[in-house]
């Protein structure tokens, strides 16, 4: 899983960016709560801040927290400026990234991506 943005901007997979994006954030939330939990032993939200959609989405597994590995956490991180020096270069390369069933070559649209992300 950590190699997962590499491998697909490596292989130039076509992938919907939203997608992609939505797959990022569940991660992220998830081991940002399941960290705090390791560090605690339980679920402490004090001084967490994240978007009320990724507790939404993650709410069903807040119970099983404990058992996430975080140690490949790094190389998560690691993966992730591939995706982002695909969705920021003006080639024709990026084509693989897809919004709607299209290629993202708008400039906008891109932003707004790389902002999400």
């Amino acid at each position: 899983m950590c190699e997962i943005f590499r491998h697909i901007s490596g292989r130039q997979i076509q992938i919907d960016i939203g997608a992609l994006c939505h797959f990022m954030e569940a991660i992220c939330g998830s081991l940002i709560l399941s960290l705090r939990y390791q560090q605690g032993g339980d679920i402490n939200l004090h001084d967490i801040v994240l978007p009320r959609s990724w507790f939404i989405d993650l709410f069903g597994t807040i119970n099983h927290l404990d058992l996430l590995d975080t140690q490949m956490t790094w190389k998560f991180l690691d993966s992730i400026p591939s995706l982002l020096e695909a969705l920021s270069s003006d080639s024709v390369d990026q084509d693989f990234l897809l919004f709607e069933g299209r290629s993202i070559r708008s400039w906008i649209v891109r932003q707004i991506f790389i902002a999400r992300m």
